[in-house]
Parts: structure tokens; sequence; C-alpha cells
């Protein structure tokens, strides 16, 4: 944020309707966004998690008329967000817009943000809506944790060149940043909101023994997507293990996602390679219509180890 929206926001004296919004994670109120600004009344049959939260007071020029971003951030990275703006004056406004990550119960999360966008500048006409990306940030990432995501927007006086807060606003639905997967090596991913978060394998693969893989599955989308999932025993360095005709492959698993969470699945190899080291890789696929899109792979960042046959016996059959 820069010094001047700073001091711009330390001077904003948050009204008690909005601070109770930001205090209390679950007691929201949601206000409609209509010209005629109704006052908040409480949320009904689950607000989407992207409603605006904001005062009765009514705002400067330009207004935030939504927002979008993933619900789930990995540590280190942050997920597309944008925020669209709208001028409800008669005049070409200048201004900027920038989001604060702030703890839940922050006040005025201007005084205590975990992350910050760098202010965005831009010039809209007047009735004119206007979509910007906001992802630079400082600091690039935040403890795991629980967090409100508020926008903002200050624009200038044409006639006294000063700048004032125009309008301040938070999305309905709390942030959760998770840890970042250290344990595994990812591949550049096609998709910022949909990863592998983790995945376990057993201490060693016996021959002849159905052995489970765990995957969890992060959506950092507010809504549920469907997915496909397996994994790969190959060679050391096997880049593209689907063309190693030695790597052993998986059963796919289809799971559906539920909106802003993490899912685990189970995947069993039903044929493993000869007794060794091998690296276990994991590959997500999101299904949309009859399509199967990449989205994401990952390899574990040790390798495994399978392990001979063991003789057969009534506990082994039964597993």
């Amino acid at each position: 944020m820069s010094r001047r929206s700073r001091k711009v926001l330390a001077g904003t004296k948050m009204s008690p309707s909005l601070a109770t919004a930001w205090a209390l994670v679950g007691c929201t109120v949601v206000a409609a966004l209509s010209a005629a600004w109704p006052a908040p009344a409480p949320a009904t049959g689950g607000p989407n998690p992207f409603d605006i939260l904001r005062d009765s007071s009514p705002p400067g020029p330009v207004v935030i008329a939504s927002a979008t971003t993933g619900l789930v951030w990995r540590a280190g990275a942050v997920p597309p967000t944008k925020v669209t703006v709208f001028d409800e004056t008669a005049t070409r406004a200048r201004c900027e817009t920038w989001w604060i990550l702030a703890p839940a119960a922050a006040r005025q999360p201007w005084e205590t943000p975990v992350m910050e966008a760098e202010p965005v500048s831009f010039s809209i006409r007047a009735g004119g809506t206007l979509s910007l990306p906001t992802d630079l940030v400082k600091p690039a990432s935040a403890r795991p944790g629980v967090y409100r995501l508020s926008f903002w927007v200050h624009c200038m006086n044409v006639r006294t060149g000063a700048w004032a807060h125009s309008d301040g606003a938070s999305i309905a639905a709390n942030i959760e940043v998770v840890p970042s997967a250290t344990d595994l090596r990812h591949r550049p991913r096609d998709s910022r909101f949909v990863w592998i978060e983790a995945a376990k394998a057993p201490p060693q693969f016996i021959r002849g023994r159905k052995d489970h893989v765990q995957v969890t599955i992060a959506n950092g989308s507010a809504q549920p997507l469907a997915v496909q999932a397996w994994c790969y025993l190959s060679k050391a360095g096997a880049t593209e293990p689907w063309r190693d005709p030695s790597s052993m492959k998986s059963g796919t698993v289809k799971a559906n996602l539920t909106a802003a969470g993490l899912t685990t699945v189970s995947v069993v190899i039903p044929r493993l390679p000869p007794p060794g080291r091998y690296e276990l890789s994991v590959w997500l696929h999101q299904q949309e219509a009859s399509n199967s899109l990449p989205v994401d792979g990952a390899w574990l960042g040790s390798t495994v180890t399978v392990g001979p046959a063991k003789p057969l016996t009534k506990a082994t059959l039964a597993r």
C-alpha cells in the first residue's frame, strides 16, 4: 500500500456495522449491490462466498461491484484475484485499488495486514465498469491460518487534487491459507485453482499386497469441481512416466471436490515393478463435460521402495 493510501485509510472511521462484520466471522451481514445501497440485512440461505460486505453509509464516486479470488491460498502463492469497480458519477474518475489480507477478527485491516497488493491505478469513464487484476503483493506469503480479504478504492478530487477514500468492502467468505506441500516437487501447473496438496505412500510397497496412496487435492475455487487422479511408480528421472513402458500406473480415481476445501482420495497400483527404489508421481485432471484437462502433476520428495512378495496368508488374502 502506498504511503498516501495508508494515510487516507488511517483517517477512515469504520462504522460499527462494518467493524462487527470484520470481527464476527460467523455473524456476517450481506449488503446487496444496488443503486439504493440499502442497509445490511442478515444473510439467508447461505450467501455466495463472494458477496460483498460493507456498511450502510454511502460510498464515494467509484464503488466496488464484485470481487473474485481463490478461497484456499497455498503459502507462497496467490490465486488470480480481481476486483470490479463502477463509476456512479457523471465525470471520468482517476483512482487506485488494492486488497488487504488481514486476520479475520481485525477491525481495521490496514493496521494489521499480513499480505497486501500494490495499488493499481486506473481511470474510469462516467457510468463505466472496470475489472482489474490485483496480483502484485508484498510480502509474497502469509502464515497458514484463516483471514479476511478486503478491497479498497481511493479517488482523486479533480478540483483539489487531493486523494480520498471512495469505497471499502470484504468478501463474505474467509480465506484459508494452507501450508505449502514442501514434500512434493510440482511440474508447472496448468491451473492456479486446483492442485495436489499432499501425497502419502506406505513405508514399502509389497508385491501381491494392495497398498494405497493417499492423495489430498485442494480446490481453491468457489465452485465444486470434478477431477480424476492417479499415480505412477517409475524409474528415477522419468519426467513423463506414461511414456516409459517400465512405469506402473495405478487405477484412476474420480472425485467431486467441495468448493474451497481439501479432499483426500485413495489410489492403488495393481501391478508393482520389480523390487527396488522408484519415484512416485501423482497426476490430476479436471473433468469438464466430455473433456479431461491436466491441472497438476507432482513427485514425492523422496524415492519409495518396492519389496519382494510375501507368502500368501489369510490376512494377506483378506486385504
